[in-house]
């Protein structure tokens, strides 16, 4: 992954790579959809892998050097109850709430959601599937608060 930043969304400057598969042994090959979020002066950037799971690398800055953070999958297709293909756990998105709490969304064909402990590298409690009755959910939720809710 590269890193592009901007003051003015007209002026871009590239950053060195942030983050390889030679920095994620488990990965296997191809890495997508990143969700980065920052937490207590560190930042946490979680990825969907190549029919592994999602995994998490961590920084102490959003230009990097991400680092492996686990060794191994945060999430693997085993959390991911109901499903039956092999790339139900991709497309993580994270969201903080008010009280600090953090939670993982993802998911393929359903979605699901896990609270993250205080150190965002280890779930805290049970995975829950929450794909919305009656929809035709794909992939790739993103949860954000809007006028209270």
């Amino acid at each position: 992954f590269d890193c592009f930043s901007s003051t003015d969304l007209v002026n871009w400057t590239k950053h060195e790579r942030i983050l390889t598969n030679e920095n994620v042994k488990w990965a296997r090959r191809a890495m997508w959809a990143p969700s980065v979020v920052e937490k207590d002066g560190k930042y946490y950037f979680y990825v969907s892998t190549n029919w592994c799971g999602i995994g998490v690398a961590v920084a102490d800055s959003p230009y990097g050097p991400f680092k492996d953070a686990l060794g191994k999958q945060l999430l693997t297709n085993a959390q991911c109850p109901g499903t039956t293909h092999s790339w139900a756990c991709i497309d993580p998105a994270v969201y903080q709430d008010e009280e600090g709490n953090a939670w993982l969304y993802w998911g393929n064909g359903k979605c699901y959601v896990a609270k993250l402990k205080p150190n965002m590298i280890e779930i805290d409690g049970e995975v829950k599937e929450i794909t919305p009755e009656g929809s035709s959910f794909t992939e790739a939720p993103w949860v954000h608060k809007h006028n209270g809710k």
